[in-house]
């Protein structure tokens, strides 16, 4: 039997409806299925919870917050996260494929900034709400770069710079 390709979706602490709309979604559904993703955990925040229930096809779990997420981010194989630079290094630590949805409804963040960034060093991926099922669709062929303990303290320094 084939393993398991989990997807974990974060949106920190705060609230972000409208990637959580986009995880419930038919068409977002049918590229998880298209893209061999059988398992997916949601944690939605401080935001409405989704509206996603288990089938044969997909096995979902969801929740708001927890103490402790660093299980749901080692068990992933590809993690989709708010541009938060905690949720983002964390997921980059444990060396996960990411794809990081900036909520463009903020104004005046460095949101874009930090996405951008880790894109153009092919650490991640980084897309809005509305362009986040193509993304998916693009990640499997994307060349994701590990980021290694020294480019981990360099991207701190980023950190530092912009926020």
């Amino acid at each position: 039997m084939a393993m398991k390709q989990v997807v974990f979706v974060t949106v920190g602490t705060t609230k972000f409806d409208k990637l959580i709309q986009v995880v419930e979604s038919e068409e977002f559904k049918k590229v998880l299925k298209e893209e061999k993703i059988s398992k997916i955990i949601i944690q939605y925040g401080r935001g409405k919870k989704p509206n996603l229930a288990n089938s044969s096809e997909l096995e979902v779990e969801t929740y708001s917050l927890k103490e402790d997420i660093t299980d749901d981010f080692r068990c992933s194989d590809l993690v989709i996260s708010h541009a938060g630079a905690g949720s983002c290094l964390e997921a980059l630590e444990w060396k996960k494929r990411l794809i990081i949805v900036v909520n463009n409804q903020l104004m005046g963040n460095h949101q874009m900034e930090l996405a951008k960034k880790l894109q153009a060093n092919y650490n991640a991926l980084c897309c809005t709400p509305n362009t986040l099922t193509e993304t998916l669709k693009s990640a499997s062929s994307f060349k994701f770069r590990v980021l290694d303990s020294p480019q981990t303290l360099n991207f701190v320094k980023f950190l530092d710079s912009v926020v």
